[in-house]
């Protein structure tokens, strides 16, 4: 697969992301709203050939079921 085709996959408000458009959010920005943990889990719940939506939602569902992940294991291992 080549990298184009990759890039062409990530979205953000139904739009492909992209500098022209303005539309489009650095790595910096998003990690002071989001672990990269929470951005780890985000990228595990999407297909690698399926088109990307980034946004908002996605990235707090993403961190709610890591921060629920985290919570069971740490239950299971005596942690609380």
């Amino acid at each position: 697969m080549r990298l184009d085709d990759l890039i062409d996959h990530r979205y953000i408000e139904g739009r492909k992301m992209s500098k022209s458009l303005k539309n489009f959010i650095t790595i910096s920005e998003m990690l002071k709203d989001y672990s990269g943990d929470d951005f780890r889990m985000f990228c595990m719940m999407n297909h690698y050939d399926a088109r990307v939506q980034l946004d908002d939602n996605g990235l707090q569902r993403a961190q709610q079921i890591w921060t629920n992940l985290k919570n069971v294991v740490n239950k299971m291992i005596g942690k609380s």
